[in-house]
């Protein structure tokens, strides 16, 4: 509930007259009246940003857009193979995230034998014997996700980009700043009456060190939480800090691990075990910034028996996958909350961490920076068929208008349940662990949060929001 009180209203933005601009093609460079460099200019080159350049740029329907990506730093194209050490920042895609990402010719990229398929799920609290658990066989489905490591999807995605002629990765590059328009063409004047610097000036101009002046139609903000894009915009974001760090590290077990299992420990630390490939294992352990130094810098053995005494055993009796060995470097990132005011304005939009973080209890982050892909990517295509420019604000609001509630409910109740057991209060501790063992038991309604998690909020979250003069 804190964030729906903190969380700034969206402002209110008038519904821009739609244009048919489309006439202008950059398939006809020499009479083309755009003085463009790239219809789409997406800022950020990591995951959310290079799916949605793979994105449009793998529809059949947008095949005549030009889309640049800039990032400030080269992307690493290092080799992976299935022998390759493990890397600890993984991703756990859930099923619309997999389909996805096969749709847009990603997924046949990764190495099969290096995705970590997990058919079970537990969760339990530390102070009680409430637990909850999911099996993919009684929910109907052969599997519940894949934790997948950063690098290997990274990769994929800019393999898929180098397949793809209208897609252009420009890095590094610097941006110095970015000059937004001065007017929006909003004008009830037909489309062929705009002179060109009237169109030269509806565009957003990226001042870059290296390319100069790059125009384009449409900026995507996918430069994560700090935002240059979203700060030049002047969007305000609503958030704060935890005052944790989630500490990663790979483990190798003595026998392969297909459950990932969650439990929650006092004073709002959250410890999870990840399912990879083979015998490994994710560590990911949410903590104080003392205790997170700690973890890192103990050596091998102590941190093995840190974790194996946090987690316990399950509160069925069984025990956890035993862990013989952490693999590779561990490593810890800050965890927050943030929101941004509204996530498009003329010409501009922000997706994936740009637009909202979210705690990783959940494991939804990237997920819900891949459902803003698959929605904008949507609306541009269905704007651009029905002939009107990309960048059109009835596009982009629409947008807006289907991801903007459902990425605060998903970050709203992720927060509230981080609240409910950051307390050792009894009365709570009863409740919570009541709760658990009420959802557990009862299967329509175990089913329900699978489908949560499972990414298929669209329908859970119905509010009517239309931005209104």
């Amino acid at each position: 509930m804190k964030l729906f009180k903190r969380i700034s209203k969206v402002n209110n933005r008038k519904q821009y007259q739609s244009l048919n601009l489309r006439k202008f093609s950059l398939t006809h460079p020499k009479s083309d009246p755009w003085p463009l460099d790239y219809d789409i200019l997406v800022v950020g080159s990591g995951m959310v940003g290079a799916s949605l350049a793979c994105s449009v740029g793998s529809s059949k329907s947008l095949s005549d857009i030009k889309i640049g990506v800039i990032d400030s730093v080269a992307p690493t194209r290092t080799q992976i193979t299935h022998d390759t050490t493990p890397s600890p920042r993984v991703v756990a895609l859930n099923t619309k995230s997999v389909a996805f990402l096969r749709q847009i010719g990603v997924w046949e990229k990764l190495i099969e034998s290096r995705l970590g398929k997990f058919v079970n799920m537990s969760v339990w609290d530390n102070s009680g014997a409430g637990n909850i658990s999911f099996s993919a066989k009684d929910l109907g489905t052969s599997e519940l996700g894949y934790i997948v490591a950063n690098d290997d999807i990274q990769l994929s995605l800019l393999q898929r980009m180098d397949q793809l002629d209208n897609v252009t990765l420009l890095s590094p590059v610097k941006i110095e700043s970015i000059d937004f328009p001065s007017k929006s063409l909003n004008s009830t004047t037909t489309s062929n009456t705009f002179t060109q610097k009237q169109l030269t000036d509806s565009l957003i101009t990226v001042n870059t060190k290296e390319y100069g002046k790059l125009k384009t139609k449409l900026l995507i903000g996918a430069d994560g939480k700090h935002s240059l894009v979203r700060n030049a915009a002047g969007i305000s974001a609503t958030g704060y800090e935890y005052n944790q760090l989630g500490v990663v590290s790979v483990v190798r077990h003595d026998k392969p691990n297909d459950t990932s299992l969650q439990r929650f420990l006092s004073d709002g630390q959250v410890i999870a075990m990840l399912p990879m490939y083979d015998n490994y294992s994710t560590i990911v352990w949410s903590t104080t910034p003392f205790l997170a130094s700690k973890l890192i810098n103990v050596e091998d053995k102590a941190f093995v028996s840190m974790v194996s005494s946090a987690f316990g055993s399950l509160n069925n009796n069984e025990k956890i996958p035993r862990i013989l060995n952490t693999v590779g470097k561990r490593g810890a990132f800050p965890l927050s909350l943030m929101h941004a005011s509204e996530y498009v304005k003329w010409r501009l939009a922000l997706i994936g961490d740009a637009a909202h973080v979210i705690h990783p209890l959940a494991g939804q982050g990237v997920n819900l920076g891949f459902q803003d892909v698959i929605s904008l990517r949507k609306f541009i295509e269905e704007g651009y068929l029905a002939g009107l420019d990309i960048g059109d604000m009835n596009i982009l609001l629409q947008y807006q208008h289907e991801r903007y509630w459902q990425n605060v409910a998903m970050l709203a109740g992720v927060d509230a349940l981080k609240t409910i057991f950051n307390t050792s209060v009894p009365i709570v501790s009863l409740a919570r662990n009541l709760g658990l063992n009420l959802v557990n038991g009862i299967f329509p309604i175990k089913k329900f949060f699978h489908t949560i998690a499972s990414g298929d909020l669209g329908d859970l979250v119905a509010i009517n929001y239309s931005p209104q003069s």
